[in-house]
């Protein structure tokens, strides 16, 4: 990766690297021309120098020699060999110049030749030597000639070659001078075009960056940006498209999920309404289902009168207000004569259809401010308000009557109902509200033992004191009992005749009298049910029955134990309650406990 601080050093390095190549170059043509100058200076200065002097030393001699052939003088004759003298010298100098050995040589060898010819010339003519002067005079210009064309020839190869050196050395210097430029603008055009590139590239690169973000920013997610090089902006650039891509994903993602939501919105949607449809409907069978409970709890499920908890709650209440107020209040007791019968005649089905035939000739009969409850079994009760004696009797007269006069159909069989009624007044028999309930009673047993099919209002008679009497002993004795753990039970094995296997066993309560005797519960029930003491019966037995479970419960054979529940603990709304915490509390099986209830 080249980053962005390398190539900006590379705008210096390579200005170095061409300003570099630039001063070898000029180096090279500097050396070389320096060499053409020096050779010059050196060789072909002096030697076309040389040349020069020889030509003119040469014109001295000949000019010197003539002289002495014209004068026939001795001193031309002297200096002519002075100068020869001289010119020999010259050229033994040039002899030691580079590469002129062999020209210097053949000069002075003509040289010798003419100065030979002239000398031997001269001295004829001056008499110092005897001979033919003439001759040796054309010999000597023939000599000279020679001498002088080879002269000539050297000083124009002199000449051509300084010239030559020259104009090579200024040639080198211009391609120096070029190349100096060159390098120059080169230097400067690769410093711009790099810094152009560079600058291109960074800015073309941020563009490309400020361009990808608005698009993103936009939402274009999809925007990719091109990786230009490999620096830290393309570093940035692809950490950008990496986030891009992600981005893209996710919006996917987040996109496929929205639809997913929005499809799961709509099916929680339908699902909802369906659900709220049907909560609609089973809040609808709830509220249904509430008002049935509710319903129950205060009603008998056979007749759909008050059931007796109900009624004992209206009694106190419009007891308290009579009380208060000082008003009349009447409580009915109302038995049916010979219900057992029935019974027995037409079954229970029969029974229970008589029982329910009572029930609305009961309501019928009586007002609507009145209140009328099944008391348990074939026994009802009537709450009159704002009623005294007289018109209770009035009342229980009229419902004689009617119940006499009114068949009821059963197994297409005609019956009328036949009743004994007990009448207590509130405040003018006892301003004691449970009281009250015993007067009641009393009075109602009275009619029986006068002959049914009538009504008795409380008169404190001998009976019916005996008959109070004896109930209110019977529930000090149960209370007694219960505080003192004085009922026992005892396991009745239950024969299942298909296997021939005893699987279950059913308790039956017994009262311990102070002798150790055990009591029936048909003496001191009724009683309990009179004075509301079943419940409190039921609740034993049942906590009796569920240790008796647990300390059982390791045998391997499978047993159960039944046990006989009042009508008070069934309309006792609290009882499923009790069971489940009797169940936890001695931890068993409740599939081993079974409840029945009394006829």
């Amino acid at each position: 990766m080249v980053t962005i601080k390398q190539k900006i050093w590379s705008i210096p390095l390579i200005t170095i690297l061409i300003f570099s190549i630039g001063i070898a170059f000029v180096y090279k043509s500097s050396s070389y021309t320096y060499g053409l100058l020096q050779r010059t200076e050196v060789v072909h200065y002096p030697y076309l120098h040389q040349i020069q002097t020889l030509s003119i030393e040469l014109t001295d001699i000949q000019e010197a020699f003539l002289d002495a052939l014209d004068a026939n003088r001795e001193t031309g004759i002297i200096r002519a060999r002075s100068n020869a003298v001289e010119f020999r010298k010259m050229a033994l100098d040039m002899a030691n110049m580079d590469g002129k050995k062999e020209i210097s040589e053949e000069i002075l060898k003509q040289f010798n030749d003419y100065l030979t010819v002239a000398d031997n010339a001269a001295s004829v003519l001056i008499g110092v030597k005897k001979g033919d002067g003439v001759v040796g005079t054309g010999q000597m210009i023939v000599a000279l000639n020679k001498l002088t064309q080879t002269l000539h020839r050297e000083h124009l190869a002199a000449t051509l070659a300084f010239e030559q050196s020259l104009n090579e050395s200024k040639s080198n210097v211009q391609k120096m001078l070029w190349v100096s430029l060159l390098s120059v603008f080169f230097v400067l055009l690769g410093l711009v075009f790099v810094s152009y590139r560079l600058i291109s590239s960074i800015l073309g690169s941020l563009e490309h960056l400020r361009t990808g973000v608005s698009k993103v920013a936009q939402g274009d997610f999809a925007t990719r940006i091109p990786e230009r090089g490999k620096d830290e902006l393309t570093l940035v650039i692809q950490s950008f498209n990496r986030m891009s891509d992600e981005l893209q994903v996710a919006i996917e993602k987040r996109i496929r999920y929205q639809e997913e939501l929005e499809t799961l919105n709509v099916e929680l949607e339908n699902r909802v309404f369906s659900r709220t449809a049907e909560l609609v409907v089973a809040l609808q069978e709830a509220q249904k289902a509430n008002a049935a409970v509710a319903y129950m709890a205060d009603h008998d499920n056979l007749t759909g009168l008050l059931s007796r908890r109900r009624f004992q709650e209206e009694f106190e209440r419009w007891g308290k207000y009579a009380l208060r107020y000082e008003r009349p209040m009447t409580l009915m007791f109302i038995d049916l004569d010979k219900f057992k019968t029935i019974n027995d005649t037409y079954g229970h089905l029969g029974g229970d259809k008589y029982l329910v035939e009572v029930a609305e000739i009961l309501k019928k009969t009586l007002r609507s401010t009145d209140y009328i409850g099944r008391w348990g079994g074939d026994e009802f009760a009537a709450l009159l308000p704002e009623t005294n004696a007289a018109a209770a009797c009035e009342v229980a007269a009229k419902l004689i009557r009617v119940l006499g006069t009114t068949p009821i159909a059963i197994a297409d069989q005609s019956l009328f109902a036949s009743a004994s009624f007990g009448i207590a007044v509130l405040p003018e028999h006892t301003l004691d509200v449970n009281e009250l309930t015993g007067f009641a009673d009393a009075a109602m047993y009275e009619a029986k033992e006068a002959g049914r099919g009538c009504f008795s209002l409380y008169s404190a008679s001998a009976q019916e004191v005996q008959y109070l009497s004896e109930h209110t002993h019977w529930a000090g004795r149960i209370r007694r009992a219960l505080e003192t753990d004085q009922f026992v039970l005892f396991y009745q094995p239950l024969l299942n005749l298909g296997s021939g296997e005893v699987g279950e066993y059913e308790a039956l309560l017994r009262m311990e009298d102070q002798n150790g005797e055990f009591i029936s519960p048909n003496l001191f029930l009724p009683s309990a049910e009179r004075f509301d003491l079943g419940i409190a019966i039921d609740r034993m037995v049942i906590k009796k029955v569920a240790y008796k479970i647990a300390t059982l419960k390791t045998r391997k054979k499978a047993f159960k134990l039944s046990l006989n529940l009042s009508t008070q603990s069934l309309n006792d709304s609290s009882m499923i309650e009790y069971l489940r915490n009797i169940i936890r509390e001695v931890d068993i099986d409740p599939g081993n406990l079974s409840i029945e209830v009394s006829e």
